[in-house]
């Protein structure tokens, strides 16, 4: 065009004579009251930038910027794409949340390949020496793990890349190629090559791919992230997490770029948290804080040292009232939690013996060899959710 006229009416032409480029599928209702507040009816922006865009503009009443934390990502109406934000309300008043603003924290990007999923779990798996022992991951089928690495071909963004500062030379590669090299750079060894596989053996790089050991292939996965541009890792995120619910693996990759269990079973809540700040004896707050603390992070010695925690909680709770004996204090609490009603004092009576015979019992707060040891985290985790449950209602009754 050689004027801003001429574009003007090219403009009016192609809207005239192909309508259906011009127009808008709205998904959403904003006339609801549930606008932006469900998944089904979400606030509706065409990239990841207006998103945060939409985000960054919100204020509070008194002109203050509020703060957000993503929650996660959703499927809503003919598959799209949903993310999940939480905002911080101050107080409520005449039936609405009033926002306060929050200082805003930085996702602090993990160091790799120290913090690579195969050496946060390195307790639970073995490779190299006989026969492959997965005790984190064996569960995940060939199939899903096809469907994530359908994704990760799909992101292999292009990049280029000058290897010296010596000379000019610069390599055309993607974020996969490169996770692939940084993996096999951290392993020592060429494990995986996946034009070989597929010259040898006629198979396709997703297969060659999808065959690696699954601890392994969540660790190309989080080198994956790393090299994406900032543009990408969202959408990339969102895409590994939705694979990973359409095949009810329970995993996710967060926000951090890190692949982390996901208990659907969690008994941890932000109810119990608050209310761990209720408990007047600082003993007890101290060591929930620090059960609790250890179990969000993605490791399995953090899992074990919740766990062990969580047990010493436990024990210090039975001592709460100082003026009696630990007996007395435990029987005055099951008597409070049961209302005096001799079914509930048996069945709490019941649930602390058992507990204390766990943590006796198991290689949670004693290591002698005569104990039962625990390698797989699932269990950690299902004996910290069942101490936990017990303690965040006794704490209710605590007076």
């Amino acid at each position: 065009f050689t004027s801003l006229d001429k574009i003007e009416k090219e403009y009016y032409y192609e809207k005239e004579t192909f309508p259906s480029k011009f127009s808008v599928i709205k998904y959403s209702d904003d006339s609801n009251e549930n606008y932006g507040l469900v998944v089904e009816n979400p606030i509706e922006v065409t990239s990841v930038e207006l998103e945060y865009q939409y985000l960054n503009s919100l204020i509070t009443l008194d002109n203050k910027k509020i703060s957000y934390e993503r929650i996660g990502s959703f499927t809503g109406k003919n598959n799209t794409y949903v993310d999940g934000y939480e905002i911080y309300a101050a107080q409520h008043l005449s039936g609405r949340d009033i926002y306060k603003a929050r200082d805003f924290v930085a996702i602090e990007a993990p160091s790799l390949p120290d913090n690579l999923f195969s050496e946060r779990y390195k307790a639970l798996i073995d490779f190299g020496h006989g026969t492959s022992v997965d005790n984190i991951s064996s569960n995940v089928e060939f199939t899903a793990k096809k469907h994530l690495c359908k994704v990760m071909f799909e992101f292999a963004e292009p990049s280029r890349i000058q290897r010296s500062r010596y000379d000019n030379w610069v390599d055309n590669t993607d974020a996969l190629t490169e996770a692939i090299n940084r993996f096999n750079e951290f392993l020592e060894i060429p494990l995986i090559n996946l034009d070989s596989g597929m010259y040898l053996y006629g198979t396709s790089h997703e297969d060659i791919l999808a065959s690696q050991f699954t601890p392994f292939l969540f660790d190309i996965i989080e080198f994956q992230f790393d090299e994406l541009s900032n543009g990408e890792k969202t959408p990339f995120q969102m895409a590994i997490n939705a694979s990973l619910k359409k095949d009810n693996v329970s995993f996710r990759l967060s926000d951090r770029g890190l692949i982390e269990i996901l208990n659907d079973y969690e008994v941890l809540s932000a109810e119990i948290i608050k209310s761990v700040e209720s408990v007047s004896e600082p003993g007890i707050q101290d060591l929930l804080n620090e059960a609790i603390a250890k179990h969000m992070q993605p490791t399995f010695q953090a899992h074990r040292d919740a766990a062990e925690k969580i047990w010493d909680a436990l024990e210090r709770l039975k001592t709460y009232y100082t003026s009696m004996d630990k007996k007395a204090s435990a029987t005055k609490i099951i008597s409070d939690m049961a209302g005096g009603q001799a079914d509930y004092i048996e069945l709490f009576n019941t649930e602390f013996k058992t507990l204390t015979d766990i943590g006796n019992n198991f290689r949670i707060r004693h290591h002698e060899t005569s104990k039962i040891d625990i390698t797989d985290i699932r269990h950690y985790d299902y004996f910290f959710n069942r101490c936990l449950s017990l303690i965040s209602i006794a704490i209710l009754y605590l007076k």
